[in-house]
């Protein structure tokens, strides 16, 4: 065999198996990562994440959504825009950007910061193979920032057509609606409503999850 030849076979097995060590260490770094968050130990998640080993095995983009669920369950609003912004900086995927961008959108639409609403919602209109996304986002926007109220009946008949702990999240947007019509007893009653069905899906989720 040639040298040359030899010296090519080695460095593509040496190749290998430092591609299959790496892959076997990101499965257990973040494995090791979602443990932390999920027992709420943030500080030992911080110090592991930006540790040298998991930065040299997790992708970037990885480590940052980690990041980001972290801030969202410590409830870290400011740092979880941060976050956000930096993504913008990203070359992300359509998948990506799909889980990304709807997550912003809520995230600005909870602070009441309509200028970002918009900037995602155009953005996620502009995504492929999206089209529940889409429709989430353009129902939200119009009615919560655009005060629209053309679709009430629409909503109130979805909103019979679902489980009792499923309508939550409909019965949020009936009641801004009710709210954008200047209807406050009707708004206050659906919220009441989506609250407690809300708390009894969440309910129901963490039962399932044991």
């Amino acid at each position: 065999m040639e040298k040359g030849i030899y010296i090519i076979i080695v460095m593509a097995v040496a190749f290998l198996a430092v591609e299959i060590v790496t892959r076997i260490l990101r499965k257990k770094y973040t494995n090791q990562l979602t443990e932390l968050l999920m027992a709420g130990r943030f500080d030992e998640f911080d110090s592991l994440i930006d540790s040298t080993p998991v930065k040299f095995c997790v992708y970037p983009f990885n480590r940052d959504h980690l990041k980001l669920s972290r801030h969202q369950l410590a409830g870290n609003k400011g740092r979880v825009s941060e976050l956000f912004e930096k993504f913008k900086t990203r070359g992300l995927s359509n998948d990506q950007k799909k889980d990304i961008y709807f997550q912003a959108f809520n995230h600005y639409m909870t602070l009441e910061k309509y200028d970002e609403c918009k900037y995602y919602h155009d953005e996620i209109n502009k995504l492929k193979d999206a089209d529940s996304i889409i429709d989430a986002v353009n129902i939200s926007y119009d009615i919560i920032v655009e005060k629209k109220t053309d679709m009430l009946e629409d909503l109130l008949k979805q909103r019979e057509e679902l489980p009792e702990n499923r309508r939550g999240v409909v019965e949020i947007l009936i009641s801004q609606i009710y709210m954008n019509m200047g209807e406050k007893k009707k708004s206050q009653d659906y919220m009441k409503l989506s609250e407690k069905h809300l708390a009894a899906m969440q309910k129901e989720l963490e039962e399932e999850a044991k």
